[in-house]
């Protein structure tokens, strides 16, 4: 059987409804015509776990000891892709970060498990790479070794200083508020995805 693609993966998001049109606002305050649902992903368990596993089967020889990622839509992947690891090869443990302010940080006594262990981090859809960064940092922090992440949705086209595998590379165009032809075309914003403030 032939390994899945990238258009295989997007694919596998429309079909579940994560991938939906309309006017939305990002993170980053630009808006755009595109929003990818995570929340849509994670309810699907059998989905979620394919997508884990192609994450798993790429880092499987690379000695991960821990896989982390953002709370908490980071938390379900941390668990599907660190059993996959773990299977016929030792256990490989599972954690999440916090937000503490402006920073990620292992509370729950997850700070114990990060020193010197080696981590892979994990986070599904990335846009301007600000969380991934603060995960980044959070691992240094606590005494980490960085493998590489590994990303559901690149919708940002980030690259790091650091070996990154995303299952899907899909730009979408995104304007400035004041420039955006949807605001001026009186579409309504979205106010269920996304930021919806104008």
């Amino acid at each position: 059987m032939s390994e899945l693609n990238e258009n295989d993966y997007s694919k596998m998001f429309e079909d579940c409804g994560a991938v939906q049109k309309g006017h939305f606002v990002y993170t980053s305050g630009r808006h755009g015509e595109y929003y990818v649902n995570k929340d849509m992903v994670i309810a699907h368990p059998l989905l979620l776990s394919k997508l884990c596993r192609r994450i798993a089967r790429h880092f499987s020889d690379q000695g991960i000891e821990i896989v982390v990622a953002p709370a908490v839509g980071g938390v379900a992947l941390t668990q599907w892709v660190a059993y996959m690891l773990s299977e016929g090869r030792g256990e490989v443990l599972a954690a999440y970060a916090e937000k503490d302010g402006d920073k990620l940080v292992f509370k729950r006594q997850y700070d114990k498990l990060i020193p010197d262990r080696k981590v892979l981090l994990l986070e599904d859809i990335v846009t301007t790479g600000g969380s991934l960064q603060k995960l980044m940092e959070a691992v240094h922090d606590f005494g980490g070794r960085i493998a590489g992440a590994a990303l559901l949705w690149n919708r940002g086209g980030i690259e790091f200083e650091m070996p990154v595998f995303s299952l899907v590379n899909k730009q979408f165009v995104s304007w400035a508020p004041a420039e955006c032809p949807l605001c001026q075309e009186n579409v309504p914003i979205n106010n269920d995805l996304g930021h919806g403030k104008k």
